[in-house]
Order: C-alpha cells, then structure tokens, then sequence
C-alpha cells in the first residue's frame, strides 16, 4: 500500500464529515460521543477509499458487524453466547435511568479507512482482526441444540404470494404490527423476533418474496400463530440444533 489515497474521509478521525486528510489505512477506536448516532453502521467505498464506520455502541455489536456485516442480524442476541468474565461490559446498556451513564462507560465507536480496492469480505475481515487485537476477545462458532420457535409452512401459502414493486417494511401508525411488501421471508424472520421468545428459525424453504400483514400487541405468540395460520404459516416450538456465535 505504498500509493497514496488523496482527500479521504476520516470521519472519527477529525471528528468532522467535511474534514480530509491524505490517510492510507487508519483506524480509530474511540468512547462514546452524544454528538454521534447511536447504533449506526456504515460501509462505503468510492474511487478514494473504503471505509467502515460504527457508532456508540457495545463491544459485542462491533464484533456481530464484524462477521454478519450488519447491524440487522440476531438484534437480542439469541444466537450469541458470551464465555468470559468480563461479560456485562461487552453488552449495549439496557435503557433505564443510568443509560447515558452506562454509555459513557461501555460504548465505542469505531471507524476503519482502507485503501478503495478493499472489498467487502476482506474489510470486515480485517476489522474482526482490529477488535481481537484491541479488546483481547476471541470469536468462534459453535454448534448446540437450543429451544427455538420454528417457522414452518403448513398449508395453502397463495396469500403470501407479493404483488411486486418496491421492498418495503412499514410499522402499523400505532406501532402494534407491520407489513411486508416484497420482502424475503428472513426478513419476516427477523421482523419477529423477540426478546421474550425462543429464537425462531426459518424452515419454511420458500425463495420467492412475500406480502403480509401482521399485529402483535404486546407479543401475544398464540395471537401471532393465528395470523400466520392465515398465511399458511406457522410457529412451532421444538429444539434445533444451531451455529452460535461465542465471544470469549
């Protein structure tokens, strides 16, 4: 990496967007920031640089982005497992009184420039090789059989078939359902996950995009399954055996 990328975005770096600098690979971890977005996650790549950019939040979302490439996969962790001491510091603060303050105390920022030939694959690579370094924590998956909610097909799905146009995720106005429209059934999956459920997992083996319409107040599953029922859906509660991400 001897070429030198001219007029790159740092970004963290000098804490100014509009700010450049001549930097070849650079990458700052830094403590929380109330000027920041919490939870935002960045990849970009123009013709001066590729660039991963995090922010304000825990040690263990850095490292989920760092091997999904997102911050959309496994939101309450029911496919993590932390086997260390020091396990409470890695986690995002619960939002109670003391979240700032906890904040304060445990979440990062985190931004990586590469020069902008860097692909994908090879820049989150290398940021999980950074977090190894800097917060001494391994990750590896393992295998274990788990309770889960399995999502099946059960019947006659024609009312799942989309009408097409633009992918859309919309929440009810009141907050208490959403609508899928032409979106992928692991998008359903994710919709639905929840803190007080089993992890669901999806075995209905449909490729094709699907429109539906659900509620969920106060997360009722019996509630839930009698409107999935209606789409030829179901949930079902059984053991799987899984891949769980572990951070130790």
């Amino acid at each position: 990496m001897n070429q030198k990328f001219k007029k790159q975005r740092t970004g963290l770096v000098n804490n100014d967007m509009r700010t450049r600098s001549d930097t070849l690979f650079k990458i700052t971890i830094s403590r929380y920031n109330k000027a920041l977005y919490d939870d935002l996650v960045t990849f970009d790549r123009d013709s001066l640089r590729t660039r991963i950019y995090y922010t304000n939040t825990s040690i263990v979302n850095l490292f989920k982005a760092s091997i999904y490439h997102t911050a959309n996969i496994d939101y309450y962790n029911k496919f993590l497992k932390v086997e260390c001491a020091d396990s409470p510091k890695l986690f995002y603060p619960s939002r109670d009184t003391n979240y700032y303050a906890n904040m304060e105390r445990y979440a990062y920022n985190f931004e990586m420039i590469l020069p902008p030939e860097t692909n994908e694959d090879k820049a989150f690579s290398l940021m999980n090789t950074q977090l190894k370094l800097y917060f001494n924590h391994q990750t590896e998956f393992k295998e274990e059989t788990i309770n889960c909610l399995v999502l099946t097909v059960l019947d006659n799905i024609a009312k799942l078939k989309t009408k097409g146009g633009a992918r859309n995720f919309e929440n009810t106005p009141e907050h208490d359902g959403f609508a899928l429209r032409n979106e992928s059934v692991k998008t359903l999956v994710n919709v639905l996950q929840n803190p007080d459920w089993p992890p669901i997992i999806d075995e209905t083996g449909l490729d094709n995009n699907i429109d539906i319409f659900l509620l969920y107040k106060n997360y009722n599953l019996k509630a839930v399954n009698e409107q999935l029922l209606s789409y030829g859906l179901q949930l079902k509660q059984t053991e799987r055996k899984v891949k769980l991400l572990v951070i130790n």
